[in-house]
């Protein structure tokens, strides 16, 4: 089981999870990069605990979830900032995308597709089936 390699001090990152981290000095995730993982409640906002339990891990070892409006004044010196400049944490790339392409309203849909380029030879799949 997973515990058996975890510590108090461990937790399940992002690369945004760790620049905030750096910045604030907190870990924090947005609810909609959390509803990603397939470990929150979308209905209550919070870590699910059965999700938790089947993937073996407690709350402890992710982050405190925000809203996608969250806002904090940036204080420190690392950076060349205003005193005060306020960093917004944002949200996940999907849900952004439909704001940037103004399907803001219900009766508007936006689809996204990602083309991956195929560099020469032959491409692996994402699922490789076993053969015999």
């Amino acid at each position: 089981m997973i515990r058996n390699y975890l510590t108090e001090r461990n937790k399940f990152i992002s690369i945004k999870e760790y620049i905030w981290h750096k910045l604030f000095n907190e870990f924090t995730l947005d609810q909609s990069n959390a509803s990603c993982t397939g470990l929150f409640n979308i209905e209550q906002l919070k870590w699910h605990d059965e999700a938790l339990e089947l993937a073996g891990i407690t709350d402890q070892y992710l982050s405190n979830v925000v809203a996608t409006d969250h806002v904090k004044k940036y204080n420190g010196r690392e950076l060349d900032f205003s005193p005060q400049t306020p960093i917004h944490y944002g949200a996940s790339d999907g849900c952004l995308a439909n704001l940037g392409s103004m399907a803001d309203k219900p009766a508007l849909l936006q689809l996204q597709w990602h083309k991956r380029r195929r560099q020469g030879g032959q491409q692996p799949s994402p699922c490789p089936m076993k053969t015999q």
